[in-house]
């Protein structure tokens, strides 16, 4: 497709992070993003450690590996260039604490050199919408069950995506009624109830056939669900945007606003407050997922920021702190809310049964067989 969008309104910014924005640009009334970021000019040679020729090599696997009708759970690449002269400015929402990545973002926006790649539209964020909107149950559980079919896609393709959050999670207005997929060499359909979601930002991608994330392959099955409990037990059963629209309400910094660490202090609060009820968490999440009693048992007996750290840079053991909260969080709501900040506490947007089968399952497949269940 020959498109020029030099000359394109670029008004609209859609999306902006630490290193890019992305823009939305409309041609013969199609919606497509623009995105642009700052690069090194030496970055123009491909090189597979680079982040963003990893990206690009993605769009490729997905056009080459991936079913046509799967396909529309990734976004595809139009076009991509390189520019000189880039006059581009990256804006900021943040500034990271990390001194050696703030003076590497300052060398960065000296650069000239722009890297720009138009990609097709896929809707809003999952963050954005849920914000101002609060979908119905059937269409939690169908979004809910698209992300675990564009999990297991990844999961066959050998890639994680590695940054899974409700900002790289798009979702769009469709008149599709259903989805057939194929699941345990059986097909299945399953209700859209009118959206379509999709995985964007490829930014962080690991590809599993590369040697080097032999940590990653060592526990791959349930990598793959680690990598998307939080945003299904928090985004979309919890509804954590209603707390945050509590919070704003009321005029009140969020959590992670008022204490950076926020996630570390509720851990360390539990301990001190609640080290039953934490043995007790730690004992259910034991039967789940036995790998994660490792990393658990370490923090609790060294229960410092470093340790912390050191845990969270692990992909089981971030998994395992985060489970330690998602049970608390199931078990325990009044507290949750105390120790984690919260302004009010909420009803989830799904039953608490629902939720309950979705914390005690252990890998993917299982997941996508319940969720083929019970969605009507």
């Amino acid at each position: 497709m020959n498109i020029d969008w030099d000359d394109f309104d670029k008004s609209e910014v859609i999306g902006s992070g630490l290193f890019g924005t992305s823009y939305l640009l409309i041609f013969n009334n199609v919606d497509y993003v623009l995105k642009v970021q700052k690069i090194f000019k030496n970055q123009k040679k491909k090189d597979m450690k680079i982040p963003f020729w990893r990206e690009l090599k993605f769009y490729d696997v997905i056009k080459k590996k991936v079913p046509k009708e799967y396909q529309k759970f990734f976004m595809k690449l139009i076009k991509y260039r390189f520019k000189e002269n880039c006059k581009h400015i990256q804006k900021r929402t943040f500034v990271p604490n990390n001194p050696e990545l703030k003076k590497h973002l300052k060398e960065l926006d000296k650069s000239n050199t722009c890297l720009e790649m138009l990609v097709e539209y896929k809707g809003y964020t999952l963050g954005n919408i849920m914000h101002y909107y609060t979908p119905n149950k059937n269409q939690i559980l169908s979004l809910i069950l698209q992300l675990c079919i564009s999990e297991k896609i990844l999961r066959k393709i050998n890639y994680l995506h590695n940054d899974m959050h409700v900002n790289n999670i798009a979702v769009k207005k469709s008149n599709e009624k259903f989805i057939q997929i194929k699941h345990k060499k059986k097909k299945h359909k399953f209700p859209l109830h009118g959206l379509q979601l999709s995985l964007i930002d490829y930014g962080n991608l690991v590809n599993l056939n590369d040697s080097s994330n032999k940590n990653f392959n060592a526990n791959k099955e349930q990598i793959f669900l680690f990598e998307i409990i939080p945003v299904i037990i928090n985004d979309l059963c919890f509804g954590n945007a209603q707390f945050i629209r509590s919070c704003n309400k009321k005029k009140k910094k969020l959590p992670w606003i008022k204490d950076p660490n926020f996630t570390y202090n509720f851990l360390v609060k539990i301990l001190k407050n609640e080290h039953k009820i934490w043995k007790k968490m730690r004992a259910k999440i034991h039967k789940v997922f036995p790998l994660m009693e490792f990393y658990l048992f370490r923090f609790e007996n060294n229960p410092t920021i470093e340790q912390y750290k050191q845990i969270d840079s692990f992909f089981t053991g971030y998994a395992g702190i985060d489970s330690i909260i998602n049970f608390f969080r199931f078990y325990y709501p009044k507290k949750y809310v105390k120790y984690m900040g919260w302004c009010s506490d909420h009803k989830p947007l799904v039953s608490r049964k629902i939720i309950k089968k979705i914390l005690y399952t252990n890998n993917l497949d299982d997941l996508i067989s319940y969720l083929l269940k019970i969605i009507k």
